[in-house]
This record gives structure tokens, sequence and C-alpha cells, in this order.
């Protein structure tokens, strides 16, 4: 079976694929995405954790609930752009985390709740208690733009490799968006 194959009869509950506890289906398979080297990534909501498969089999590990710099609190989709960087949207936190191919966390960015701002604002203006957005989707584009829906405020915004922060599609324009795709 093809891995795109497998990741999508995976994620449908049509068979028992490999899960964060062994021997048991995903109880809460929220996202998939494959990278160019045929790796599928799935975000397993039950435990806090994006995992990546290889011929069925789990071959890597990301985050998992809890309070340290690894753990996710609430993660809802990855995008593996070029399978060097995998990003992870942390609904709850707020965030968008970025790792390193090899699994390493190499960063997060906070998603500001742009309402009551301007629809353009510097990514360093944002500070550390400044309100934040909800991530629902990620979709990272080959110039390192980040694509993020914010489901909660219903808009997308663009992340630059500048360090801006930009409303692409309005707020409140989007009613329960649920996922983000680059052409």
């Amino acid at each position: 079976m093809r891995p795109a194959a497998l990741a999508l009869a995976v994620l449908l509950g049509a068979c028992a694929g490999p899960s964060a506890i062994p021997g048991q289906p995903f109880r809460d398979a929220r996202a998939l995405a494959v990278a160019p080297d045929g790796t599928v990534w799935v975000v397993e909501g039950a435990d806090g954790t994006v995992l990546a498969l290889r011929d069925g089999a789990v071959v890597q590990r990301l985050g998992g609930v809890g309070t340290g710099e690894q753990a996710f609190l609430d993660p809802v989709d990855v995008d593996p752009t070029n399978g060097q960087a995998i990003y992870v949207a942390d609904r709850a936190a707020g965030l968008v985390v970025q790792f390193t191919a090899e699994g390493r966390r190499a960063g997060a960015l906070v998603v500001p709740d742009l309402d009551g701002a301007s629809a353009r604002q510097p990514a360093g203006g944002f500070g550390r208690e400044a309100p934040r957005g909800q991530p629902t989707a990620v979709a990272a584009a080959p110039d390192g733009t980040l694509f993020v829906l914010d489901g909660g405020r219903g808009h997308v915004l663009r992340l630059s490799s500048e360090g801006t922060v930009e409303r692409v599609l309005g707020a409140g324009s989007l009613s329960d968006p649920v996922a983000l795709a680059l052409a």
C-alpha cells in the first residue's frame, strides 16, 4: 500500500494502523500530510503527538502532552514542507512550532490575535503576553512564508520570512474553517 493510501486508511479508521499506543488504532487522528520522501505525518490528538510513519511503522514521534519544550497543548495540523522542516499548529498554545527533520524543536511562532489590531503588524510587535490566535492549519510556501488559518477568528494570516504578519483573508469571512492548502 502506498504511504498516502495507508495514511488515508488509518485516518479514516479503515485499518488498525500504528498509533501512539502500541497495538491500538488511532483514537483521535486530526490531520495528515505526506512529505516528499513518502513519510506520512499524522496528528494524534488523543495524546498530543505528531507521528511520522514509514512502511506502516512509527519512525518518529514529536510532542506529547506535558509542560516541557517538546510538548503540545492541542496539536491540530502538521506540514512537513520539504521534509527538512516540520510545522505543527498548536491551537491551544496559539503557536506554530517548527521542528527539524531529525525531530529537534527549532522554534515557535506566536500566532497573534489580530482582532482590535491593524491587519498588518510586525511580528516582533507581539509580545509573549499579547493575545494569541487559534491556529487550526498551517501551510509553508517554498520561499519560507507560512500561511496560518486562525479558526477562532475565521481568517488566514501570512507570516513572512521578514517577520511581518498580514491578514490575507479577512476576519470572520470564513465559517468553521478546518484546513488550508497552497497551490
